[in-house]
């Protein structure tokens, strides 16, 4: 399994650096595995967005007092987003997963913004 994770990590490392990938396609963790897992001859019948799906809810925590801190800091006039460098498909189902956060994110016209959001390229 070490060697598998090496493998993913060295792909994902490979295509931050080559130029010709763009940012978007570096950070496709679905499309990482299956790459190598296509390498090495192996069919993965589940994808990370699933994963993360199925997980976010027992694994996803706050730290002590976010959400209260956030809902302070909402106002109209200032704008809170979550900002990664990971694709929205792998973000949106943490903070789904984390509930009364989400309506904090949710009031804003575009509330995650990621590597492949509009405009982040």
């Amino acid at each position: 399994m070490e060697e598998v994770r090496k493998l993913v990590k060295e792909e994902n490392l490979r295509r931050q650096h080559d130029p010709t990938v763009d940012a978007v396609e570096a950070m496709d963790w679905d499309d990482i595995v299956h790459t190598i897992a296509a390498r090495l001859g192996v069919e993965l019948k589940i994808s990370i967005v699933e994963l993360v799906q199925s997980r976010a809810r027992s694994e996803s925590r706050l730290l002590d007092k976010a959400d209260q801190v956030l809902r302070e800091l909402a106002s109209p006039e200032r704008a809170i987003v979550a900002a990664t460098n990971g694709l929205v498909k792998y973000q949106k189902p943490v903070l789904e997963a984390l509930g009364h956060l989400i309506e904090i994110f949710a009031q804003r016209p575009q509330f995650i913004v990621a590597v492949n959001s509009k405009g982040c390229r």
